[in-house]
């Protein structure tokens, strides 16, 4: 497994990993317009210019990636996994990256927490700090503080 920086080539399989994720994981989750709302979201033109600041990261197995996360400024954004790959430890692989990363600037770390994600923030120990609402559905935003890890 390797742990690497997003590039701009990466942009097309980063965009159907992501989307594959919300259209398999989410519905069990959410209606449909709340998918809708994420799949827009989390669009190509959205991860292209995290990508352009660096801000893009991927876990690859034999040139597959495998699942991805990304930074900005102090929040962790868009951790997603491919749904066969769930499970075996690579979103936690992923945090472990981030939260090294982010601490060494920042005292606090931010993400906003889907609620497939919730409980895995939730045992690395991020709290809830408001829930967010959108028209159709509500997401918890959650921080962790540097003393706590």
């Amino acid at each position: 497994m390797h742990l690497r920086q997003a590039t701009i080539a990466d942009a097309d399989a980063l965009f159907d990993l992501i989307q594959l994720t919300i259209h398999t994981c989410y519905p069990a989750w959410y209606g449909e317009d709340a998918v809708a709302f994420f799949s827009k979201h989390h669009n190509k033109e959205k991860i292209v210019q995290a990508i352009c600041a660096h801000e893009v990261y991927l876990l690859e197995e034999d040139q597959q990636i495998l699942a991805t996360g990304s930074t900005q400024a102090n929040s962790i954004c868009r951790l997603f996994v491919h749904p066969q790959q769930q499970g075996q430890g690579l979103g936690s692989t992923l945090m472990d990256f981030f939260e090294e990363l982010l601490f060494s600037s920042y005292p606090i770390i931010q993400l906003d927490a889907s609620l497939p994600a919730e409980n895995l923030y939730k045992k690395r120990g991020y709290r809830v700090v408001r829930t967010q609402e959108q028209a159709s559905f509500s997401y918890q935003v959650m921080e962790k503080a540097k003393n706590t890890i």
